[in-house]
């Protein structure tokens, strides 16, 4: 009984050793599998394939080389043009090939390539587009300047704007006097490019465009200006006061000059010779303000005589002789604040005005 006890208890641990060795084989099996599965991968042939690497187009360079990769190594590549010409090239131990095509006619060129090999046909995966392009863009359309086209900024400084179109999608440069100074993509074939602070006298402008496929044109423009400061003179108005007797001046208002910036454009002769020039625009920097001056026109009170009819002007005592005033040219005379006398003006006494033949205005009935 007592050895019988002892087997009972050996056999638990040699199943568990059992298990231990199972589960061990399992994961050695496993990995072999898998390592296998790897080695497998590793000796299998790449898959096939042939690619044409990609070109740059449009172009206007008449030969390009047409380049690509072949999973056939060491054998021998035809490159198709629109699927007659053929070009043959053979791809090296790394599977690369390339060829050079001359391109004779301003059109599109369609690309393809294959390789025979063991009767068996490989076609690229891709085609190239190849756009042959060798005409540059059209004439450049440059405005001439005008008065929206010329612009003074927040200093006073004289701006520019130069507007132009092109006929299909450029890179646009500006030149001003040979200096690159700005540059533009045109997509919309509209341009314009604003140039600062320009100065007095000849400004040479530039404008290159060149295209997709590296063409280019080229429209120079000579702009000239005249930028001038200049005074504004004030003037000086007259008002007639009645509150100031005759013969008597007050300036109301003090008068100032006023300064004005104006732009002139400049044409010249074929021989570079100033020609005429004519106002593009101008700005009021100061504003000028006008003198004001009053004439007194308020009559002076009558001298009073001692005789009883000194109020009589027909009597030949009478000492009442006012004054009276007569132009230049009118045959009346006036009272001071007459509407004819605005262009010339001269006091006389009632009896030198009789004198000298001029008659009473109806319009301001002076003494008589």
């Amino acid at each position: 009984m007592k050895q019988s006890s002892q087997v009972n208890k050996k056999a638990p641990k040699n199943e568990n050793k059992k298990a231990k060795l199972t589960v061990l084989i399992v994961i050695l099996s496993t990995l072999v599998l898998f390592g296998g599965c790897i080695t497998c991968m590793a000796l299998m042939p790449d898959v096939e394939k042939l690619t044409l690497n990609d070109i740059e187009t449009p172009t206007n360079q008449e030969t390009v080389t047409i380049s690509g990769n072949s999973s056939y190594h060491n054998s021998s590549v035809e490159v198709l043009v629109n699927e007659q010409e053929k070009i043959e090239s053979v791809a090296d131990g790394n599977g690369d090939f390339s060829v050079e095509l001359t391109l004779t006619e301003e059109r599109e060129y369609q690309i393809t390539a294959k390789v025979v090999k063991d009767d068996k046909v490989l076609e690229s995966d891709n085609k190239l587009s190849i756009v042959y392009d060798k005409t540059p863009p059209g004439e450049l359309g440059l405005d001439s300047l005008n008065k929206k086209s010329v612009v003074f900024d927040d200093d006073n400084k004289v701006d520019v704007v130069i507007n132009g179109s092109v006929d299909e999608k450029s890179e646009i440069k500006l030149f001003k006097n040979d200096e690159e100074i700005a540059t533009q993509n045109v997509d919309n074939n509209e341009f314009n490019f604003k140039v600062f602070d320009l100065a007095d006298g000849i400004n040479s402008f530039s404008v290159v465009a060149t295209d997709e496929a590296g063409n280019i044109s080229e429209e120079s423009k000579f702009i000239g200006l005249k930028i001038v400061d200049k005074t504004i003179k004030y003037k000086t108005t007259t008002k007639n006061s009645s509150s100031l007797e005759q013969g008597k001046t007050k300036v109301t208002q003090k008068g100032e000059n006023g300064e004005q910036k104006l732009v002139y454009l400049v044409s010249y002769d074929k021989n570079g010779k100033a020609k005429g020039k004519k106002v593009l625009i101008k700005k009021t920097l100061v504003k000028k303000v006008d003198r004001v001056k009053q004439i007194g026109t308020k009559a002076p009170p009558p001298s009073v005589s001692s005789s009883s009819n000194s109020g009589s002007s027909s009597d030949s005592g009478s000492s009442y002789d006012p004054t009276v005033y007569i132009t230049n040219t009118g045959g009346k005379y006036h009272q001071g604040g007459c509407r004819y006398l605005h262009s010339s003006k001269y006091s006389k006494t009632l009896s030198e005005a009789k004198a000298l033949g001029k008659t009473p205005c109806s319009v301001c009935d002076p003494p008589q």
